[in-house]
């Protein structure tokens, strides 16, 4: 054997060893691997554990909570039973305290029990009480207004619907107008009661309320909502025109519509709602009153300019 091949052969040897040495090490990598995943693998079930006991333990909460609930709703049962049992044995006590309480009071003790509801309807308490409110209403009444106006008026949603839901019966017309020929729709209107003018818009097909009755002056309450500034109701009138067949155009004894007195006034808020609504109600923007007069001109006329510069820059188109 040459030197040559000495050569090659301890170099063959030494590349085996190397190669051996390498594979070694990878294998003791891949052993740490195995085991880093042998602990995660640990982990991971003792946290399954640990939520295995948490489920355990809410199931319990839950057992316990609908065994309470079951306790409650037999003491309930049992107080109600006791009530009525009280209220059998002693029928002069409910009449001595069901005078003393008020209104909500009243209306709650109707569902203590079926003989205290029969009892409360019985005798009329509730209608009795809100007889009495009409009557101090009619007191307050002025110039040829109905109990019906006042309320509209103040926003008393729950007097107002109940007059409204038994107008016959206490013969009230829901139409009926002041000296100025307002109805209780425009005051709710006006003093932008939106809950009010909503219930009645709401009911108005079946209770047969006109929401486009005229004032003496040929207001409607839409005219009296833009008028006074009035956005939230002005924009809930126009959304619903269509389904109320309102007349968003109608106009007063003067000509005018409701865009007029919003321009003419500088109620921008209204004005700008109008511009962006213009088209699905079918707005007449550039109508003309008595003296040829359109919004906008009756604007630049009264100099207000935040409403002419709004126009000339929303809808240039009717300037």
């Amino acid at each position: 054997m040459n030197q040559t091949q000495e050569q090659l052969i301890e170099e063959l040897q030494r590349v085996i060893t190397e190669n051996a040495r390498v594979f070694a090490e990878k294998d003791q990598v891949i052993a740490e691997k195995d085991h880093v995943i042998a602990e995660k693998d640990q982990v991971i079930a003792e946290k399954d554990q640990v939520i295995s006991k948490k489920d355990q333990v809410i199931a319990e909460k839950d057992q316990a909570m609908a065994k309470k609930d079951r306790v409650i709703r037999r003491l309930r049962m049992s107080g109600a039973e006791a009530m009525e049992e009280a209220f059998l044995r002693f029928s002069h006590l409910p009449e001595q305290i069901l005078k003393q309480l008020d209104d909500g009071s009243l209306m709650s003790s109707r569902v203590v029990a079926r003989s205290w509801r029969e009892f409360v309807d019985d005798r009329e308490y509730p209608w009795k009480r809100f007889m009495k409110v009409i009557a101090e209403l009619n007191e307050e009444c002025r110039y040829g207004g109905t109990p019906f106006h006042l309320a509209c008026q103040r926003g008393q949603v729950g007097i107002a619907e109940t007059i409204m839901r038994n107008s016959a019966k206490l013969n009230i017309d829901l139409n009926a107008k002041d000296n100025g020929g307002w109805t209780a729709f425009h005051f709710s209107c006006y003093n932008g009661q939106s809950k009010v003018a909503g219930m009645i818009m709401k009911n108005s097909a079946e209770f047969n309320i006109d929401l486009n009755a005229k004032s003496n002056n040929g207001m409607t309450a839409f005219h009296l909502a833009c008028f006074n500034g009035q956005s939230e109701i002005a924009g809930m009138i126009m959304k619903n025109s269509v389904e109320f067949n309102i007349d968003l155009n109608a106009k007063n004894n003067f000509g005018s519509t409701a865009f007029h007195y919003a321009c003419m006034d500088g109620k921008t808020n209204i004005v700008e709602l109008m511009l962006s609504k213009s088209e699905y109600p079918k707005l007449d923007l550039t109508a003309r009153d008595n003296e040829g007069n359109t919004g906008f001109q009756l604007a630049v006329r009264r100099r207000r300019i935040n409403v002419v510069k709004l126009i000339k820059s929303k809808m240039p188109s009717i300037v």
